[in-house]
């Protein structure tokens, strides 16, 4: 698996695009990522994945359904 890097721009910036990193890390793990671990309040995340290209397509569709 790779390492892949997440940095989710203008999430929870003044009170605005509010996604809990619990959610965030959930998410993550039902699109097949390992290993999830947030940073703060700031939509940044690592994680172990087959396919970095494919999680960030997939993760952007389902934060898109789910809020």
């Amino acid at each position: 698996m790779k390492v892949a890097i997440g940095l989710l721009r203008g999430i929870n910036v003044g009170g605005n695009n509010k996604l809990s990193m619990v959610d965030l890390r959930q998410i993550l793990t039902e699109i097949g990522c390992e290993d999830c671990q947030t940073y703060i309040q700031s939509g940044n995340f690592i994680c172990r994945t087959e396919s970095p290209e494919l999680t960030a397509q997939h993760l952007n569709a389902a934060i898109k359904k789910r809020f």
